[in-house]
């Protein structure tokens, strides 16, 4: 990605999610001659970075054609993180969720429309 787009990227998502905290990481930073910064992005939303992504994802979609709904198959932070996104730009959003008592990646629509965060 070249520098203006992640500019604007920045810009984007400077005005729909919250700062993260920068703290010191005194303990990692004991055996190092440098200073060592843990940036806190599970204070975003969702609890991960991975709504960063999604959320400018989906806006660039939309400004380049009408997008009804997302589906995500995943349960997990990207899931939140596309359901988060949609919900903050008023698309519909589907929901998927894995097959109970497997450990694959197999995964079908929920019953659920709208799911909450």
């Amino acid at each position: 990605m070249d520098r203006a787009r992640f500019a604007e990227a920045r810009e984007f998502l400077a005005g729909r999610l919250p700062e993260t905290r920068l703290i010191t990481a005194r303990s990692l930073a004991k055996n190092s001659k440098h200073k060592v910064y843990l940036k806190l992005e599970n204070e975003l939303p969702t609890g991960s970075f991975k709504v960063r992504g999604a959320l400018y994802a989906l806006h660039v979609n939309m400004l380049q054609r009408p997008v009804a709904e997302v589906i995500a198959s995943s349960t997990g932070n990207h899931g939140a993180a596309v359901a988060y996104a949609a919900k903050l730009l008023g698309c519909r959003r589907g929901a998927t969720r894995q097959k109970e008592g497997t450990s694959s990646g197999w995964v079908r629509p929920s019953s659920r429309r709208e799911p909450s965060i």
